[in-house]
């Protein structure tokens, strides 16, 4: 489920995107959709070797995979430093998730955070942003928005609102 909504956020904000920008999008996702696939690889290399040498140390491990993936690292990594820098959309910015049930029942809207982190995810493949991290999202906020008119289907909406330069104190904690 949760690559299903992160690629859907992902098709969706192409929408949102100039057409000069989906060309470089699409092509970094290309990328990052091969360092998950190397990235699984990895794993499978790491469980396979573990399980052939029980006794084999951390540092084996690591020696084992690096001289596996060194030439498939070294290539994407190329790959990523070639790529044509995207303008974001947003810098510093808050999302206001607006969480639409099927039915009248009471509901906590925070519980969709699971869900709403593919979706932001999502957006940021998609290069809505640098990062989702701390340092450009400054704040997530869960309201309740009613029902959603979508027999047996939740809807959610998200308001991205850009915090200007002049304003970013404001949003500091300390």
């Amino acid at each position: 489920m949760s690559s299903f909504l992160r690629e859907t956020a992902y098709k969706t904000g192409l929408d949102f995107l100039p057409e000069k920008t989906k060309p470089k999008v699409e092509a970094r996702k290309e990328l990052l959709d091969e360092a998950n696939l190397l990235k699984l690889q990895k794993s499978r290399h790491t469980k396979n070797f573990k399980k052939e040498n029980p006794n084999a140390s951390p540092k084996e491990i690591t020696e084992s995979v690096t001289k596996e993936f060194e030439k498939d690292v070294e290539s994407l990594e190329k790959k990523f430093a070639s790529l044509d820098r995207i303008e974001h959309m947003f810098d510093k910015f808050q999302i206001i998730v607006w969480v639409f049930t099927p039915t009248a029942r009471t509901i906590d809207p925070p519980n969709l955070a699971p869900t709403t982190k593919n979706l932001i995810d999502g957006l940021t493949d998609c290069g809505f942003w640098e990062d989702d991290n701390w340092t450009h999202l400054r704040s997530v906020d869960f309201r309740y928005g009613g029902q959603s008119g979508i027999k047996d289907n939740f809807k959610i909406v998200l308001d991205i609102i850009e915090i200007p330069e002049n304003n970013i104190k404001e949003y500091d904690y300390i």
